[in-house]
């Protein structure tokens, strides 16, 4: 069965390369909005893997993005992605809530069909 970590992954690698390509933004690209984006890069391809360092980066990732959206709007822009501010908040504070939901839903596993239950196999108490 598949992790449901991989789409989160692949959502944090999009938003990294179209925030980075400008996305209908007149802003220029900083070295921060790239240190942003790579963050998000590495953190989305750290949701491939299956260890605890994968989610704390991909969080942290998460974190720097909705915080760089809140400097923008505090008046930094060249803290932030070159989109507008209100997509980096959004986006980060989507990815902070999906990131926990997605690194610890466990599959669900199915009883098989031919096995019973221990109560169904007896008889009630009372038949003889």
């Amino acid at each position: 069965m598949r992790s449901p970590r991989w789409p989160v992954g692949l959502l944090m690698i999009v938003v990294a390369g179209l925030s980075v390509g400008g996305m209908g933004s007149h802003e220029p690209n900083t070295p921060a909005g790239y240190a942003i984006a790579g963050l998000l890069i590495l953190g989305g391809l750290s949701l491939f893997l299956s260890s605890r360092f994968s989610f704390y980066l991909a969080l942290f990732a998460a974190l720097v993005t909705a915080l760089s959206g809140v400097l923008a709007h505090a008046g930094h822009p060249t803290w932030a992605m070159p989109v507008p501010w209100w997509l980096s908040v959004v986006v980060g504070l989507y990815l902070c809530i999906r990131v926990p939901l997605a690194y610890f839903q466990q599959p669900k596993r199915s009883k098989p069909l031919g096995n019973v239950d221990e109560e169904e196999k007896s008889p009630p108490a009372g038949d003889v």
